[in-house]
């Protein structure tokens, strides 16, 4: 009995040890597959740090490109070095979707997710996030802050309005990653959204893509309060062609799709009747949607757009009475100078039964003339504070 519960150890002890070694070089042996399914569970949190396939160049033709802008009306600075070898890696890289057999549902989805890949050690987006970040807190910005100080940079950049009218003209051209917008310091409406995206996503913001078809755009969606987002969607619109547009602010278009910036507008007198004569835009398709922190300023941001849309149209109204009022009173002013002439007449003649007769029109024509006068200058009065209240407000944008 004692000698089989020996047996019966040493056949124990044998076994624990072959499995130990068994483990041990099978670890040692597989040691790149276990990495691969360890890696393999490890969730990237933004579609923005997906990276290419495709290798990054050796770096050449350095260039220091300097970047320059307002916020708040304060200016913002910073330089970056760039090279025109990752550039060209860029140019070089697909700007179209591929795929066999029938269209993919998700294309869209697939397609712009491109623009956000990026070759392993390629970091100058994400580099450049953290500059504008440190720029903020320098300024002790609050978070909310420094995503509108994105927004400010991104909108900066000058529209290509060559490219815009190539669009126009022949249909959509090649959308340019986020670095080529960065080097050239110029996009449309797709490339300075998908720019705007990527910097805020390496700041761990969501962000989302709004398409807008048959009006040829593409704006930034921001992650915010879902109450106040674009079409129910958990994202605000922001705009990133033109700047003074505050997050949730929906702009005026011109004839190439750039938003029209609000600019100040003068007194009654010295402007022009059509103020605010642009498309608007209709209801768009959300691509790329990413998690991430939220805006939690829009409900400010969202008033203040609001009280600039009323004033704008109460100006437009208001502009168009004084537009009608204007035009009657000179029609009455051209009548009432008629009559004069024929008063002159009569008297001359000493027809003074017709002259009084006229002088009663004369008279009922001069008071609405004069009642007009006073409406129109009041209204004149109305609009000028309008103005002022409108130019106040798009100064603290």
């Amino acid at each position: 009995m004692f000698i089989l519960k020996k047996i019966l150890k040493l056949i124990i002890s044998v076994v624990l040890l072959g499995g130990l070694l068994f483990l041990f070089f099978y670890a040692r042996d597989n040691r790149e597959k276990v990495l691969e399914i360890i890696q393999e569970k490890v969730e990237l949190p933004f579609l923005s740090q997906k990276v290419s396939e495709k290798n990054l160049p050796e770096l050449g033709d350095s260039q220091e490109h300097n970047f320059v802008w307002k916020y708040a009306g304060k200016e913002y600075s910073f330089s970056k070095t760039l090279f025109g070898s990752t550039l060209a890696f860029y140019q070089k890289s697909p700007k179209s979707y591929n795929y066999s057999g029938e269209l993919p549902i998700n294309w869209e989805e697939e397609y712009y997710g491109l623009f956000f890949q990026k070759p392993i050690g390629e970091n100058a987006i994400f580099e450049i996030a953290e500059k504008i970040k440190n720029l903020g807190m320098e300024k002790k910005l609050t978070e909310d802050q420094i995503v509108e100080l994105v927004l400010a940079f991104v909108q900066a950049i000058p529209y290509d309005d060559a490219k815009a009218d190539s669009i126009l003209q022949n249909g959509q051209e090649s959308i340019n990653y986020p670095y080529e917008t960065i080097f050239t310091k110029s996009g449309v409406c797709s490339d300075k959204s998908i720019l705007a995206a990527d910097i805020l996503n390496s700041l761990g913001y969501g962000t989302a893509l709004f398409t807008y078809e048959a009006e040829k755009h593409m704006a930034l969606g921001i992650k915010c309060p879902k109450e106040y987002s674009q079409d129910n969607s958990g994202y605000c619109y922001a705009e990133t062609t033109s700047i003074g547009f505050k997050i949730g602010m929906i702009p005026d278009f011109d004839q190439k799709n750039k938003a029209v910036a609000n600019q100040e507008l003068k007194n009654f007198e010295e402007t022009q009747i059509e103020q605010f004569n642009y498309k608007r835009l209709g209801t768009p398709k959300v691509f790329r949607a990413t998690e991430g922190k939220s805006y939690t300023g829009i409900a400010k941001a969202i008033a203040l757009a609001k009280e600039i849309d009323g004033l704008k149209i109460t100006i437009q109204n208001l502009a168009n009475d004084l537009s009608v009022l204007r035009k009657k009173i000179e029609k009455q002013q051209k009548e009432l100078e008629d009559l004069m002439d024929d008063l002159k007449k009569l008297k001359k003649s000493e027809r003074y039964e017709e002259y009084n007769d006229r002088v009663d029109d004369y008279n009922d024509l001069a008071k609405d003339y004069q009642s007009a006068i006073k409406k129109y200058n009041a209204s004149i009065k109305t609009y000028n504070q309008k103005v002022a209240r409108y130019n106040y407000l798009i100064k603290s944008l």
